[in-house]
């Protein structure tokens, strides 16, 4: 939402001189190195007749009060995403609900007012943006001012962390056609902005996978008799139909063998469950892991609401953090992306108990529970393996787990030291403890993959859509 304002003057000190002004005052200085009395009065004389048209473009220059500033974030604010945002600077007057009280007239003012000619024409204004430390942004940004009513004038931002960040002062530094002095000024443009999970990543995927076959096929409804567990019609009885299909209650009342047919079910459950424990704090480049889950997890929600299923979300960590039950339409996805914006992963381990506990307390219909997480090491067998299989008779799980590229880069390296070989070493026990777990997630009956974090949504929506050509809910 855009903001605007008044300015104010600067704080401490209201104009400075620049450098152009000590070159207008160099020939009053050539005279000084002559002795004679009439060159002192020269150099006298032309100084300060720089020193009065310094002082008239001071007086014809536009008093802070007279521009409003405006910023406006031109496009979302999302985590890695490149951002414009437009800065407006114009003469005039601010709309009647953010206008300050006229102040008193001084000495100044009222010279100027009685100046011949309207105020000094803007050449350029430097403005200082003050922007949280959490985006990268250029120091400052230049208008070259175009008419003498407004100028214009954007920079590009890119935040580095999902939240809620304040954006502060605008600071302005203004001068007119000679250049000799520069007034400065401030805006009180403080706002509160908001960084969303990356949408340009998430929306790419989906866009990707959508154009595949499974999701046309989807889209299309096809359906297939004799399959599925949502009832469609009845029909008369057929050599080749099963037993146990016919329903004897319409067969009664029809004086004949009626069958009941069935379809694949359109509006089927997905709930997402994103890990915030530990091990999601691990960096992996610019992000997260908990970053490169919350990417997948809004992926792989904006395709199943786009196939017409009815998705849900739920955070947790030693506790459940948020649940929001399962819907469908572009509200719900507009939900899942408020709860995501501002989730942070804190440096306890997850309770996978109190998770299956809170899902199976809360959804009685079967769904597909997708599990974003991390592998822990355990000399026993893993929680995430026994509550997982807790859910199984329910639902139908399904865990990602997220694997740090550097082990397999590590473990495929040639090492040129000893130190190298240990490392080596540690890399492929580790690798094979990972595939150990996945083999005991398969063994129990649950659907597992350990996936690079740059392969997540696609795994995640490859696994959803195959899901759904078999029928596994």
């Amino acid at each position: 939402m855009p903001v605007e304002g008044t300015c104010r003057p600067a704080a401490r000190l209201s104009f400075v001189f620049t450098h152009r002004l000590l070159v207008y005052l160099m020939p009053g200085l050539v005279p000084l190195a002559v002795a004679h009395p009439q060159a002192w009065w020269f150099a006298a004389a032309w100084d300060a007749l720089v020193l009065l048209i310094v002082l008239l473009e001071w007086l014809r220059l536009p008093r802070p009060s007279d521009l409003v500033a405006r910023r406006e974030f031109l496009d979302p604010l999302g985590i890695g995403m490149e951002s414009r945002v437009g800065i407006e600077l114009r003469v005039g007057s601010v709309p009647r609900g953010l206008a300050s009280k006229p102040a008193q007239k001084s000495w100044a003012n009222t010279a100027k007012e009685s100046l011949a000619g309207k105020p000094a024409r803007l050449t350029a204004v430097l403005i200082k943006d003050h922007s949280p430390l959490e985006f990268d942004a250029p120091g400052q940004t230049e208008i070259r001012w175009v008419g003498q009513a407004t100028g214009h004038a954007s920079y590009v931002v890119r935040p580095r962390q999902r939240g809620d960040y304040a954006f502060g002062e605008l600071h302005l530094r203004y001068r007119g056609v000679l250049g000799l002095v520069e007034r400065l000024a401030r805006a009180p443009l403080t706002q509160t902005v908001r960084v969303y999970p990356n949408l340009g990543e998430a929306q790419k995927h989906a866009l990707f996978l959508t154009r595949s076959r499974q999701v046309e096929m989807e889209k299309r409804y096809r359906r297939f008799r004799g399959r599925g567990r949502e009832f469609e019609s009845l029909r008369e009885w057929v050599e080749g139909d099963e037993l146990r299909e016919i329903c004897w209650t319409a067969t009664s009342r029809a004086a004949k063998l009626m069958v009941r047919q069935f379809q694949f079910e359109r509006s089927q459950q997905v709930m997402l469950l994103v890990d915030v424990g530990r091990l999601m704090q691990s960096k992996i480049g610019d992000w997260s892991k908990l970053d490169h889950a919350i990417n997948s997890a809004l992926s792989l929600a904006q395709v199943a609401l786009r196939v017409g299923d009815r998705v849900g979300l739920m955070t947790f960590g030693a506790r459940v953090k948020q649940f929001l039950p399962p819907e469908a339409g572009a509200a719900q996805l507009r939900a899942i992306l408020e709860l995501l914006h501002g989730v942070v992963a804190e440096p306890v381990e997850p309770n996978y108990r109190r998770a299956v506990d809170t899902l199976l307390g809360r959804m009685n219909k079967r769904a597909l529970v997708v599990i974003f997480t991390d592998l822990a090491q355990s000399a026993g067998l893993p929680d995430l393996v026994v509550y997982s299989a807790r859910m199984r008779h329910r639902h139908l799980p399904l865990v990602l787990a997220i694997q740090h590229p550097e082990l397999a880069a590590l473990a495929e390296s040639a090492p040129a030291s000893a130190k190298d070989i240990y490392r080596q070493g540690a890399a492929v026990e580790l690798l094979a403890r990972r595939e150990r777990q996945v083999r005991k997630l398969q063994e129990h009956g649950i659907l597992a993959m350990d996936t690079l974090p740059d392969r997540l949504a696609i795994q995640a929506i490859s696994q959803y859509l195959e899901i759904k050509e078999r029928a596994l809910l």
